[in-house]
Parts: C-alpha cells; structure tokens; sequence
C-alpha cells in the first residue's frame, strides 16, 4: 500500500472508529424517547401478568372442551426494545373444530397474543380429529431498565 493509500485508509478507520462513539449515546438516548411516547409498548400489559394470562388460557380451554396434552413454555427478553416475549408450545389430540373455537376465544380475550405456528396431523383423511401442535407468543411489555440505557 501506497503512503498516501495508507494514510487515507488510517483517516478513514479514525473517522467511522469516532462516529460510531458519538452516534451510540445519540441512538441511546433516541430509543429511551421512543420508549416514553405512547404506542405499542405502553399498550403492552406488564410482564408480570403472564400468570393471568396462563390461568386465562386453560379457563378457555376448559371452556371451549379442549382437552391439552402438554405444554412447553419459553421465556425471552429484548433488553434494547424493553419486551418480553413468552412463546407456549402446546400439543393436543383434538378435533380441529374445538381448536378453532379455542383460538377465536385466546385471540379474542387476549389482544396481545398471536399464533405463530400451526400443525396438524391426522391418522387418515377423512376425520378432523389429529394431533395438534402450535404456538403462542404472548408480548409484554419488560419494565426492567436495558443494561445499555440504565447508565444514561
């Protein structure tokens, strides 16, 4: 490489090295303004509700006749977005048509659940009743400050 060549390269290395230092309290303190408007994370319940929202979802299925198998349950935090995302893995041996009915009621108690996945496995074709395996994610809001902005 040329001096000139590397001059230019080292200028270029120290200018991006100083702009990615300002910009990341900049970014920060950007995100900790978003986060205190109103929209989607204030409308989000509070992580802690999660057991409500479990007890919620076995009274609708009692309600609704589905009888499940097993459940699995998986926790995740996005400290930078302030959420929390708890993801059910359920598995039951159903008539699709009780499902339906159980995921209208779920989707229609609890706003910010979503389903993310859906099978479906039946012995033969001509009955609706299979095993079933899906997922839930529920979205909270995580009221526990992000490591990255707690020191702003």
């Amino acid at each position: 490489m040329s001096g000139f060549a590397w001059y230019l390269h080292s200028r270029t290395a120290q200018t991006l090295e100083r702009a990615a230092r300002l910009a990341r309290p900049v970014a920060l303190a950007g995100m900790q303004q978003e986060r205190s408007k109103p929209g989607l994370h204030s409308s989000l319940p509070q992580a802690a509700q999660h057991t409500r929202d479990y007890e919620e979802l076995f009274r609708l299925a009692k309600e609704t006749g589905l009888r499940i198998d097993s459940v699995q349950y998986h926790r995740e935090r996005n400290p930078a977005l302030a959420l929390q995302l708890r993801t059910l893995d359920i598995r039951v041996s159903e008539e699709y048509p009780k499902l339906k009915r159980f995921l209208a009621a779920v989707l229609g108690k609890i706003p910010h659940a979503s389903l993310q996945e859906l099978r479906f496995e039946r012995s033969d074709g001509t009955t609706l009743q299979g095993e079933i395996a899906f997922k839930l994610v529920l979205l909270y809001r995580d009221d526990l400050p992000p490591s990255g902005l707690a020191r702003l």
